[in-house]
């Protein structure tokens, strides 16, 4: 249900960013992998997605994303961008601008839908993503 946010919101954030003009790669995964570091070798910039069980007033949030090392009990469920970050710089030297994109669930069951509440709350993200990116990057 609205743990699978990210597969209706980030092919979407991809097709604004390739409307713009950018070269666009998109991983749709259950779980972000370690592997993802890999990926990030040529990018200039990372926008992950995610559902989140924290509330905020605006049932979303776009920050950016800083290299973070967090091995102490790190697990499949614990890699997180700034995980992911960390490794590419550690494995490449560098790594892109970075963004992560959270929208507010309430059903996280299983099921094939967004809950209505969810997939507003993801509009709004799309419409406050492209606010950002052209207020930032793109003036």
């Amino acid at each position: 249900m609205d743990d699978g946010v990210a597969f209706s919101l980030a092919p979407r954030i991809a097709r604004y960013l390739e409307g713009r003009g950018h070269r666009v790669a998109l991983s749709l995964e259950h779980q972000l992998l370690p592997e993802a570091a890999a990926e990030l070798k040529d990018a200039d910039f990372a926008i992950f997605v995610d559902a989140s069980m924290e509330n905020s007033a605006e049932g979303f949030r776009i920050r950016p994303v800083e290299a973070r090392e967090i091995l102490e009990g790190l697990n499949l469920h614990t890699v997180g961008p700034e995980w992911v970050l960390a490794m590419g710089q550690r494995i490449h030297g560098r790594i892109p601008d970075a963004w992560l994109v959270t929208v507010e669930g309430e059903q996280f069951d299983f099921g094939n839908e967004l809950t209505p509440a969810c997939a507003e709350r993801a509009e709004r993200a799309l419409h406050a993503f492209r606010a950002t990116w052209e207020e930032r990057f793109d003036a």
